[in-house]
């Protein structure tokens, strides 16, 4: 079975980008930073010690100790999920 000399490199190559891809995840200090760059995306907090992201109505919202605000779509490609409880958010 005969394989192309190029077929490693390239295989190497698309991994390489996937996980760069992965990577870029904007974060922010805070979340009106954060809501001004994800326009129509909604803001998640980050949990970067478990690796979870969490949304506003959700009650680790904010309230991990070492976290970080970012953009949903972006939080998604490299975190996943959180499963706390659910909770009420005020209206205007």
């Amino acid at each position: 079975m005969k394989f192309s000399h190029m077929a490693l490199p390239v295989a190497v190559a698309v991994s390489l980008l996937g996980s760069v891809a992965k990577a870029d995840v904007a974060y922010f200090a805070s979340v009106d930073m954060a809501q001004t760059a994800c326009g129509a995306d909604k803001v998640v907090w980050i949990d970067l010690d478990r690796g979870r992201y969490y949304k506003v109505n959700q009650g680790s919202f904010a309230k991990t100790p070492n976290g970080i605000y970012a953009c949903e779509q972006a939080a998604h490609a490299k975190y996943r999920e959180g499963k706390s409880e659910q909770t009420a958010v005020a209206t205007k």
